[in-house]
C-alpha cells in the first residue's frame, strides 16, 4: 500500500545519491543536471518540504539529459536506469 510506496521511493532516492556520489557520468552531469538529482533525491527520500508520493512525480522532474547514455528502462538517469513497477 501507501507505506510501500514511501519506502521504494525511499529507496530509489537513496540508490540515486550512492551511484551519483560513487560513479563518474561521461560526459559529466551539468551543474543544471545534478541540481535537478539533488532536487528529485531529496523529494524521494523526504527532504523536500513536499516529497514524492508517486514514481510518476519523479519521471516528471529527472532531468533530461543531453549526451550520449545508455538508458535500459523507464526510469533513467547518467550510469543508471531503473524500472519500477
Amino acid at each position: 500500500g501507501r507505506e510501500q510506496k514511501s519506502a521504494d521511493l525511499y529507496g530509489y532516492g537513496k540508490l540515486m545519491q550512492f551511484l551519483l556520489a560513487s560513479v563518474r557520468t561521461e560526459p559529466e552531469l551539468t551543474r543544471r543536471e545534478a541540481a535537478k538529482c539533488q532536487k528529485v533525491i531529496a523529494g524521494c527520500t523526504g527532504e523536500r518540504q513536499r516529497p514524492y508520493e508517486r514514481i510518476c512525480q519523479v519521471q516528471k522532474d529527472l532531468p533530461e539529459i543531453s549526451g550520449t547514455y545508455s538508458s535500459m528502462s523507464s526510469v533513467s538517469f547518467p550510469a543508471l536506469s531503473v524500472k519500477i513497477s
